[in-house]
């Protein structure tokens, strides 16, 4: 059976959605789902860095190009 796909918006660039979003990329609850941010490659990087997290960001062209 494919993973569900979930596509969450990065929200404000300057707020904490990125953040949160890169916090919370690994929790259990979204093991079984493919997972897509929309939003900034850039600010969803400074997002990895500032919580050291060990994360890549990949600019997709299309959802169908998402894996995990």
């Amino acid at each position: 059976m494919p993973k569900r796909l979930i596509v969450i918006t990065m929200g404000d660039p300057a707020g904490i959605g990125p953040e949160i979003i890169v916090r919370s990329w690994n929790s259990p609850a979204l093991s079984n789902m493919r997972r897509v941010v929309v939003g900034s490659p850039g600010v969803m990087q400074r997002a990895v860095k500032l919580v050291s997290a060990e994360l890549s960001v990949r600019e997709l062209g299309d959802v169908d190009d998402s894996y995990d």
